[in-house]
Formats: structure tokens, sequence, C-alpha cells
């Protein structure tokens, strides 16, 4: 269908239940280049979630290390630990409201939640929410939220520096 396309290359990564946007690349050289910007820290994400609780402050940075959970005995969770990668989210509150769908938690606070992370660990934004005391809705792995149909982040923004066209993407 595509004779001249032989292969598309993914840029980066989603946690598999993460959805919205994924940068992909025509072009082995396309996808160096961008995944040299994603090595370098020059691309900037930004995500939407939907978080238990209400957040006392409107704004908030966490700053912990991430690493293993060797306590997982899947081996698939993250944790705060002390000597791991340095990771860095910083959170805005857009709105405040109650879980609205029928089930175990209807009623409970939550909140929509824009978060920027600096770095880029394994599950980094799912264990700083966790860590700060507001789960994403959803989450299996660490809000213990088996009821919800899905987990509620979304990859929202990317901004691409490239030389000859920055890229400025969003999905709502």
């Amino acid at each position: 269908r595509y004779p001249k396309l032989d292969k598309i290359r993914f840029c980066h990564q989603l946690d598999f239940a993460t959805s919205g946007l994924l940068l992909a690349a025509k072009s082995q050289k396309a996808a160096g280049a961008v995944g040299k910007l994603f090595k370098t820290r020059e691309i900037s994400k930004q995500y939407m979630a939907i978080v238990y609780g209400h957040p006392k402050e409107d704004k908030w940075t966490i700053e912990a290390p991430i690493g293993k959970d060797e306590n997982d005995p899947k081996g698939f969770k993250m944790c705060v630990l002390e000597g791991a990668k340095d990771s860095i989210t910083d959170f805005e509150v857009l709105q405040r409201g109650y879980y609205t769908v029928p089930g175990k938690a209807f009623g409970a606070e939550v909140s929509k939640v824009l978060v920027k992370p600096r770095t880029g660990r394994r599950h980094q934004i799912r264990v700083h929410l966790q860590q700060s005391g507001h789960p994403i809705v959803g989450d299996a792995a660490y809000a213990d939220d088996s009821d919800a149909f899905r987990m509620f982040l979304l990859a929202h923004k990317l901004y691409v520096p490239l030389k000859d066209r920055p890229l400025d993407l969003t999905v709502e």
C-alpha cells in the first residue's frame, strides 16, 4: 500500500495503559534524530491524568529517585528508591471534582492534573503520583484500582525542536 515506506520506527515509548501521542518516524535517520532529542531531554512532554483526591497545592514538584521494586514478585513495578536514577516531575491541578462512574469509588474526590516530567523513567508519573498520595484513577498496579475500565493517563502534548520544522503536537 505504501511502497516507499518500508518500516515505521517508534521514537519513544508509552506505558501499555497510557493513551495519547506516540511519535513515529518514516526513516531510521529521522528516528535517530528524534531519539537524540529525547535522550538529551530537549523534547517537552506533557500528560493529563485524573487522580484520586484533591491535592492541597495547585502546583507541586516531586523529586525522588526511581528504581525497580524488589518486593514486586512479577518484576513489573517501580518504586521510590534511594540511590536509584534521579527523577523529577512537575504537577499542576487543572480541575477538582468527584468520581461519577458507578462502583466502589463513586463520589470519591478526583482531580484533573497536568503533568510535566523533566526526566523519563519507567512508570515515573505513576510512581510520583502514588508517592504524592494521588494515584491515577484506573491504575491497577499503583492505585489498586481494578474497577475503572482504563487508566486515566493521556500523553497530551509533545514539542519536538527539529531544526527545519519544529513539531508542536497536542491531543485532547
